[in-house]
């Protein structure tokens, strides 16, 4: 599955930039694409180094039951993907406060750099901006290029550092 589909850390690119340039108004929209530009090298490698996940883009309340002991069954995996920690998480805000509890308190912490949660949601984030660009939503996919940027800030006071 790894050496026939490209992962998260591969398909977002310079092109998609490009493409994200397009829906960029303010001088501060073109200042935010250009930090998210000028580290895209290092945000690959923050998601190439995350633990691989199983991703089910096709989970919402009509797949995902309860059993009689109270223990969740999806019903539905056609289309699972391999994807870093963190890919297909949901991004409003509560949701990615959860997923830093979730970091927190259970064995990813040890997996992650220096048990750095805001990694999680780096992936979370760029996986949506992804999805909305592989759909043309454009205008959408911007809208997270501010958190994706603020992310990247947290981040840079991390040790790890990209050195490609």
């Amino acid at each position: 599955y790894l050496k026939s589909r490209p992962l998260l850390w591969q398909r977002i690119d310079e092109k998609m930039i490009f493409r994200l340039g397009y829906a960029a108004f303010t001088e501060e929209d073109k200042a935010n694409l250009q930090v998210l530009s000028d580290n895209m090298e290092n945000i690959r490698y923050r998601l190439q180094c995350l633990p691989y996940v199983f991703v089910n883009p096709d989970l919402n309340a009509n797949t995902l039951w309860l059993d009689k002991e109270g223990q969740p069954l999806v019903t539905h995996w056609g289309r699972w993907e391999i994807e870093p920690a963190g890919s297909g998480w949901p991004v409003y805000e509560a949701a990615l406060n959860k997923l830093s509890e979730l970091c927190n308190h259970y064995h990813l912490r040890g997996q992650i750099h220096n048990g750095q949660p805001e990694e999680l949601i780096l992936s979370a984030l760029c996986f949506s901006m992804e999805s909305l660009c592989q759909r043309q939503l454009y205008q959408d996919a911007f809208k997270l290029v501010p958190r994706i940027v603020s992310v990247i800030n947290v981040l840079e006071n991390c040790h790890l550092e990209y050195v490609g």
